[in-house]
C-alpha cells in the first residue's frame, strides 16, 4: 500500500512519564512514546526534542540500571490509511550522525560557567539546553564528565565554596576583635554580593529559594553548607567569648544564626538588585543591633564592661 512522506512523523524523544502520548498537532501524527525512561539531566515529558541523550532509564526497580551514553530514542509513527499504522523505534549516536570526534574541552572552564548558571537562575530552573549553551558541550560531554545533572551542581557548589567565599574565611579567621572580624564578613559579604559582572547574592542561599520536593536532596547539600558558615561564625564568636570579649551569659549559637539571617537577607536584596552602599547599611545597623544585645547580656550578669566588643 501506497503512502506520502505526511503519512510518517518522526520524534526524538528524551524520555517521559509512561504511554503512547500526543504532544501536539501537526494533523494528529505528533506522537511521543514515554516508556518511564528517566533522563539523567531531568525528565523531557512534554519538551521538544533539542538534541537531549537518552542517557538513563529506570530499570525494573527504578534504580536506572540502563544507561546510554551518547544516543537519542527516535519514534516515528507510520500512519497507513485513518486508523491502521504503526510505530518504529531506533536510536541514534549522536556523536557519530554529527560525524567527527568530539571536540576537547576544558572541564574546569564547562565547570565555572556551569556554576554562573546555576547562581543566577538557581538548580531547577537551569535546563541542560542552557547548559550546553553556556558550557559549550554536547549532551554526551556533559554526562560523561559530570554524570547528570545533580552531581553536575554539587560539583558546581563545591566550586562556589573554593572560589566565591574567601572573603568570610578571611574575617573569620583574622587576628582582630571578635566585633571587627563580623564587621569585616558583613562587609564583606556587602561587596561579594554586588560584584559587578557576577550574579547577585550568594548561592548558597538564592539556591534554596526554588527548589521543589522533587529536589530534596539538592536542597539538603545546599542547606549543608549554610549551616557550616552558621557553625563558623559561632565558633568565632565562642572564641571571643573565651577571650572576654563577649559576656559569659550570652548564646552566641542565638546570636550567629541572627548574623546567618542578616547575610540571608543581604543575598536576598543583592538578588532585588540592591547596592553595596544599601548592603553596607543594612550591615550597620546589624552591628548596632549587635552592640545593644551584648550589652544586654553584660548588664544582666552584672559586668560593668564587656570588652573591646563594645566599642568601635
Amino acid at each position: 500500500m501506497d503512502r506520502s512522506a505526511d503519512d510518517c512523523s518522526e520524534k526524538c524523544i528524551p524520555g517521559g512519564s509512561g504511554g503512547l502520548d500526543e504532544r501536539g498537532a501537526q494533523a494528529g501524527k505528533d506522537f511521543a512514546l514515554s516508556s518511564g525512561c528517566q533522563h539523567a539531566f531531568g525528565r523531557g515529558h512534554g519538551d521538544r526534542h533539542d538534541g537531549f541523550p537518552l542517557l538513563a532509564a529506570d530499570g525494573p526497580d527504578g534504580s536506572g540500571a540502563l544507561r546510554l551514553s551518547g544516543y537519542v530514542l527516535i519514534v516515528t509513527l507510520h500512519q497507513i490509511g485513518k486508523s491502521i499504522g504503526f510505530v518504529s523505534i531506533t536510536m541514534e549516536n549522536l556523536e557519530k550522525s554529527r560525524g567527527g570526534r568530539p571536540r576537547a574541552f576544558d572541564p574546569e572552564v564547562a565547570l565555572d560557567a556551569a556554576m554562573h548558571l546555576f547562581w543566577e537562575h538557581g538548580y531547577e530552573a537551569t535546563s541542560l539546553a542552557m547548559l550546553r549553551e553556556a558550557m559549550g558541550l554536547t549532551p554526551p560531554q556533559i554526562y560523561n564528565a559530570f554524570t547528570d545533572k545533580e552531581t553536575l551542581f554539587r560539583r558546581a557548589l563545591a566550586r562556589y565554596h573554593e572560589r566565591e567565599i574567601g572573603f568570610a574565611l578571611d574575617a573569620l579567621s583574622a587576628a582582630v576583635p571578635v566585633k571587627e572580624a563580623i564587621r569585616l564578613l558583613l562587609m564583606g559579604a556587602a561587596e561579594t554580593y554586588t560584584r559587578p559582572g557576577k550574579p547577585g547574592g550568594c548561592l548558597f542561599i538564592s539556591g534554596a529559594l526554588a527548589t521543589s520536593p522533587q529536589a530534596q536532596a539538592v536542597a539538603d547539600e545546599l542547606k549543608t553548607y549554610r549551616k557550616a558558615t552558621e557553625a563558623a561564625i559561632a565558633a568565632r564568636l565562642g572564641t571571643g567569648q573565651e577571650a572576654g570579649e563577649l559576656p559569659a551569659n550570652l548564646s552566641v549559637e542565638r546570636l550567629a544564626k541572627y548574623l546567618t539571617g542578616v547575610m540571608h537577607g543581604m543575598s536576598i536584596q543583592a538578588r532585588d538588585g540592591a547596592s553595596a552602599e544599601d548592603l553596607r547599611a543594612m550591615a550597620e545597623i546589624a552591628l548596632a543591633a549587635w552592640a545593644a544585645e551584648v550589652r544586654k547580656a553584660a548588664d544582666s550578669n552584672g559586668e560593668t564592661d564587656a570588652g573591646p566588643v563594645l566599642h568601635d
